[in-house]
């Protein structure tokens, strides 16, 4: 007498169907190839064995699509992922993304990588294929598309970017969290804030942080590369919150125990040394200034850094940084930023020179002198032959220092002072900003606001200026 269950109408895999063992048929490969990290193939010339007359579950061959539970599992992400590898190895992706992104972000250890990396995408753990994807979504550059005004992702590049986030919070759901994870999703976070993602990056520093947390990488006991790697969420943290604008970031009133920075360079292709430690230590001065802005734009003195300790780093990156380079590093753009904060209420004339005790970095001779000398270091890319290095060291952050350069010169033509200077330095901003957004987005997503504040009358002045 039939039972009355249904009957598998798939064939067992060649290799178990060979070795006489026992198959679960999972698709694409089965349970046993799995663990035994062998290939899984199905013969499908076979006749399917014979299905039983009281069988209510459809055949499902080769071709079919895999169930949704196979999908949302471990195992069903990291097939995924390796489905997009299929043309390349685990060392040609570390590759490409030490010779670019790790030259101005370095928060894995190249060489701790390297000594663990596997041959085949088949040893590649989940979290480390995950990481493998957040590296190569970095190193593409987006072919923009004009969408009402703003550039947004090309679709290809946006579904590689949608379905990262998806499976990165499916496995965040099934309890995963790992150094290997969490590197993959700062760098996810990186991506949103260099194309301009928003209000993405805003959410994902936060789940970034907490996920940070519960690892306890800032604790002073743990290794270097846990250090650079909390470093490099602090960095992403502060940019993130200077964007918010009046809104501090998350780890703006916490205090944290972080290990010195290493005693020689780097292992890195920078062009200038300490470049990251540097950028860490920039990063804090931006976040010292923004939490010393008070709602109304101004600010309290007292809680910004001492100007004498600004001068000091600001020498450190004249001797380190040589003015061809200052494009290329990160340091001297966010530390600049943080100095045009300072300056975005003087624009108007909200300070006077002949305030008692003002300090030299704070006055208005000061501040054209830093205006100066920025368009002077973007010019060169616009108006001559000189070209940007996109590909190696061109760190996202000289676009927040354009920006704000251009809303400085935005506001003094909204005012009347619509000088010849003045007029030709936002031109150079504009024109290194919409250089720069062939790689990164936000430059256009930056572009985008000036041109809000731009009248037909400022536009005309524009055009017209040689």
């Amino acid at each position: 007498m039939e039972s009355g269950k249904s009957k598998d109408t798939r064939q067992a895999c060649a290799r178990c169907r060979t070795q006489k063992r026992k198959c679960d048929k999972g698709l694409p490969k089965c349970g046993l190839c799995i663990r035994l990290k062998r290939a899984c193939t199905y013969d499908t010339s076979l006749p399917p064995p014979e299905k039983s007359p009281d069988s209510s579950e459809p055949s499902r061959g080769l071709n079919s699509e895999p169930p949704a539970s196979f999908l949302l599992s471990e195992e069903g992400i990291k097939a995924a992922t390796m489905r997009r590898f299929s043309e390349t190895t685990p060392e040609d992706v570390a590759t490409g993304y030490y010779g670019s992104i790790q030259t101005w972000f370095p928060i894995i250890s190249f060489s701790e990588l390297c000594a663990r990396l596997p041959r085949t995408w088949e040893q590649v753990s989940t979290d480390m294929c995950l990481l493998f994807m957040s590296m190569s979504l970095l190193r593409q550059v987006p072919e923009t598309q004009i969408m009402g005004g703003n550039r947004r992702l090309p679709k290809a590049l946006e579904s590689s970017y949608l379905s990262l986030k998806s499976w990165i919070a499916i496995l965040e759901g099934r309890g995963m969290n790992s150094l290997d994870f969490l590197h993959a999703k700062a760098l996810l976070v990186l991506f949103e804030v260099v194309h301009g993602i928003f209000p993405a990056a805003y959410i994902s520093i936060g789940a970034l942080f907490q996920a940070a947390d519960a690892l306890h990488i800032y604790n002073s006991s743990q290794t270097n590369d846990y250090s650079e790697t909390w470093r490099g969420i602090l960095i992403l943290d502060r940019c993130i919150a200077v964007d918010k604008k009046h809104y501090p970031s998350i780890s703006s009133y916490r205090t944290f125990t972080i290990l010195q920075p290493h005693p020689s360079p780097p292992e890195t292709p920078s062009p200038t040394p300490f470049a990251f430690s540097r950028l860490f230590e920039a990063s804090d001065i931006l976040s010292a200034i923004h939490k010393a802005e008070k709602p109304d734009g101004s600010f309290i003195l007292s809680d910004i850094p001492h100007p004498t300790t600004l001068d000091s780093f600001k020498k450190k990156l004249e001797e380190e940084v040589p003015h061809e380079l200052k494009v290329y590093s990160g340091s001297w753009a966010i530390f600049n930023t943080a100095l045009l904060l300072l300056h975005e209420k003087d624009r108007q004339g909200d300070v006077r020179d002949s305030d008692v005790l003002i300090p030299r970095i704070l006055s208005r001779a000061y501040r054209e002198e830093m205006l100066s000398d920025i368009v002077n270091v973007v010019r060169p890319f616009v108006e001559e032959d000189s070209v940007l290095n996109f590909e190696l060291f061109l760190p996202p952050f000289i676009t927040y220092l354009a920006y704000k350069c251009a809303t400085i010169f935005t506001a003094r033509l909204q005012i009347g002072n619509m000088t010849l200077p003045s007029i030709k330095m936002l031109k150079s901003m504009r024109g290194f900003l919409k250089l720069v957004s062939g790689r990164w987005l936000i430059a256009a997503y930056f572009l985008h606001m000036i041109d809000e504040d731009t009248t037909p009358r400022m536009a005309k002045a524009l055009s017209e200026t040689k």
